[in-house]
């Protein structure tokens, strides 16, 4: 890890310590306990900065190292409830830990929509840190919640449930085997990402039913980035159609006992779009992914050393022409597990052998 990191002059940052003491610190109404050196804050999430005028960058560059060596850590937004609808966080979790994100004195034009307030929160974080917002980026999944709107003034009244139950991601060996996350546990895993997406990875033995197609897809983010209750709207129009033309297609012959699992790129409105409408159908044995693909590929990549050590390999050793590519296609062919490094290159000598 060491060559993530930027060295910061430790004499400047002293410096700069001795200027910042004089402002007031936003943190001094909390009372802090550490855990592996992370404060968690006691009194919540304000959206009051009034009279907050300095960010306290040990306490976030702590939290961005802590970041970087977590497995998973997810951050929630939540839009306010005033007219504004400006959005603040809700819940900041690292290995599933739920903790409290300092506060934040943001300005209110990154809190309009959720891009302009991820890239805000990865740039405070890099520059507190010494680690660019990219790697962060790979590090953390951001999402948005939206707010249960049902009328709760009529309990009696006879009300479609718009909920589905999510699949973790779970990678702890110790937990409940019936909460791990296993391919196998599914009849039918469905990835409603653009073909593009799909094409570029997705999820072993997943088949891609898009609820959005590229150039779609595009033209939705497109108007996103200028003002998203617009392309919601947009892209609602595209997507129930799609989706329609999906259960007349595919699912009014399937049986109602299909064990399903919808996942989009972080979970979001494409994947449960779908699985709410077929869980109104009657496919109660469907979840969502939790974090979708992008969670999936967190826990790969923070696996993949775990996984190589699990696994004894044996090297097929010769000279040019000797037949090792011949060898390894007919063990291949007999079901055996094989690795073949100059396919993979595309590559026809041995220089890879």
């Amino acid at each position: 890890m060491k060559g993530l990191f930027k060295v910061v002059n430790a004499q400047r940052l002293s410096s700069n310590r001795r200027v910042a003491s004089s402002c007031p610190n936003i943190f001094s109404h909390s009372t802090r306990n550490y855990s592996n050196g992370i404060p968690i804050l006691e009194n919540g999430i304000s959206d009051n900065f009034e009279g907050q005028n300095s960010v306290d960058f040990d306490l976030l560059k702590r939290i961005s190292w802590f970041i970087l060596n977590a497995k998973q850590s997810s951050i929630e937004f939540q839009h306010g409830d005033d007219d504004l609808q400006q959005l603040s966080i809700k819940e900041f979790k690292t290995d599933g830990e739920l903790r409290k994100f300092p506060v934040l004195p943001l300005a209110k034009e990154s809190r309009k929509n959720s891009r302009d307030m991820k890239l805000a929160i990865l740039n405070i974080l890099a520059v507190s840190s010494g680690v660019t917002a990219e790697i962060l980026s790979n590090k953390i999944t951001f999402d948005t919640i939206e707010e249960d709107t049902t009328d709760t003034d009529h309990p009696t009244l006879n009300q479609a449930s718009l909920s589905v139950v999510f699949q973790l991601i779970n990678d702890d060996a110790s937990c409940d085997p019936r909460k791990r996350f296993e391919i196998d546990n599914f009849d039918l895993i469905i990835d409603v990402r653009s073909p593009n997406e799909f094409k570029e990875d997705h999820i072993p033995n997943s088949i891609n039913m898009p609820v959005l197609d590229d150039d779609e897809r595009c033209r939705v983010g497109t108007i996103y980035s200028n003002d998203p209750r617009s392309a919601r709207g947009a892209g609602a129009v595209i997507i129930s159609r799609r989706i329609s033309e999906m259960i007349n297609d595919k699912f009014l012959t399937l049986s109602k006992d299909t064990r399903i699992l919808v996942y989009c790129w972080r979970g979001g409105l494409r994947s449960k779009s779908l699985a709410v409408i077929l869980n109104q159908c009657g496919f109660s044995n469907l979840k969502l992914l939790k974090g979708g693909y992008k969670n999936f590929r967190n826990l790969v990549t923070s696996s993949l050393n775990e996984m190589i050590q699990s696994h004894q390999y044996m090297v097929l050793a010769g000279n040019t022409g000797s037949g090792k590519s011949l060898i390894l296609e007919c063990l291949k062919e007999k079901g055996e597990r094989v690795l073949h490094l100059e396919e993979l290159a595309n590559h026809k000598g041995s220089v890879l052998g």
